[in-house]
C-alpha cells in the first residue's frame, strides 16, 4: 500500500480540522459583520432621533410664532374696526356740517334773491 494507516489518519485529521476552523470562521464573519450592522444602524437611529427632537423643537417654536402671529392679526384687526368706526363717525359729523352749511347758503342766497 502506498499510503499507510498513519497518513490517511493524518490526513483525515487535518481534512476535519480545516473544516471545523472554515466553520468557527465563517461563524466568526457573520457574528462581526452582524455587530457592525446593528452599530450602524444604532449610529442611524440615534442620528434619526436627533433629527426628529431637532425637528419637534422646531415645530413648537413655528407654532408659537404662529399663535403669537394669530394674535397679533386679531388685534390689528380689532384696531382697524375700530379705525373704520371712527372714519365713518368723523365723515357723518363732516356731511352733516356741509349739509347744514349747505341750507345755510341756500337761505341765505334765497334772502339776497328776495331784496
Amino acid at each position: 500500500m502506498i499510503l499507510d494507516w498513519s497518513t490517511i489518519i493524518v490526513a483525515v485529521i487535518g481534512v476535519i480540522t480545516t473544516m471545523i476552523s472554515w466553520v468557527l470562521a465563517r461563524k466568526k464573519y457573520y457574528s462581526e459583520v452582524d455587530h457592525n450592522v446593528i452599530e450602524n444602524m444604532e449610529a442611524s437611529l440615534e442620528f434619526y432621533k436627533h433629527l426628529s427632537d431637532d425637528n419637534k423643537s422646531r415645530l413648537e417654536e413655528v407654532l408659537a410664532r404662529n399663535t403669537a402671529l394669530e394674535r397679533e392679526v386679531a388685534d390689528l384687526r380689532e384696531q382697524v374696526k375700530l379705525l373704520q368706526a371712527q372714519l365713518f363717525t368723523l365723515m357723518k359729523n363732516k356731511m352733516e356740517r356741509v349739509e347744514g352749511e349747505n341750507k345755510k347758503l341756500k337761505k341765505e342766497s334765497k334772502k339776497s334773491k328776495k331784496q
